[in-house]
């Protein structure tokens, strides 16, 4: 790697963006971490449907295949999203050169390309992570935390899509939390499987 030497002008844009990153991911951090931890308390119960007037569940999940079955229903926030970012990708390819992709003009849909990589990379690890944390979660577990962690993530990257590309760090840093949150659960898991 070829070590560069910064002007004064591009070291205090690298200090002050820096600090920036830093001020919103903390701030998202902090929300999130709020937000969570009212999820996981029952706090959003009645918002997510999940009690009625009795106190009793309105959904049934007792097995590992139901409540699969309820993530997957909720995972289609996450590929709705990814749909709706390729689609935006090629809005922007019409009606220009980069129609073809051969032209060599991509420069033109960098912005929703770069996107929509994201989202993907994002997305399927996300995806996958729920469906594995699902096994260990139980009914009320699973009604609190699964639509909680999809919400949270598609605001996130609503928030990326806003922000992108100098600002994009707040929506990041939710996605990543959630993913983080969920990847550090089934670590957990695995690992008192054989402790």
């Amino acid at each position: 790697m070829a070590c560069t030497t910064l002007t004064s002008s591009e070291h205090e844009f690298v200090r002050q963006y820096t600090r920036s990153m830093v001020t919103m991911s903390t701030i998202a951090t902090a929300i999130l971490a709020t937000i969570l931890l009212s999820a996981y308390t029952g706090q959003f119960d009645r918002i997510l449907s999940f009690n009625n007037n009795n106190n009793e569940s309105m959904i049934h999940l007792e097995t590992s295949f139901k409540r699969m079955e309820y993530t997957m229903k909720h995972i289609t926030i996450q590929l709705l999203w990814i749909i709706l970012s390729m689609y935006w990708v090629i809005g922007h390819r019409l009606g220009t050169p980069a129609l073809d992709p051969s032209n060599q003009r991509e420069d033109l849909v960098w912005m929703p390309k770069n996107i929509l990589t994201n989202t993907i990379e994002h997305g399927l690890v996300f995806i996958i992570s729920q469906l594995i944390m699902v096994i260990d979660l139980d009914s009320v577990q699973c009604c609190r935390m699964i639509p909680t962690l999809n919400y949270i993530y598609l605001i996130g990257r609503i928030a990326y899509l806003i922000g992108y590309p100098s600002k994009r760090s707040f929506g990041f840093t939710i996605c990543n939390f959630t993913i983080i949150l969920t990847v550090m659960f089934n670590m957990y898991q695995l690992i008192i499987l054989y402790y």
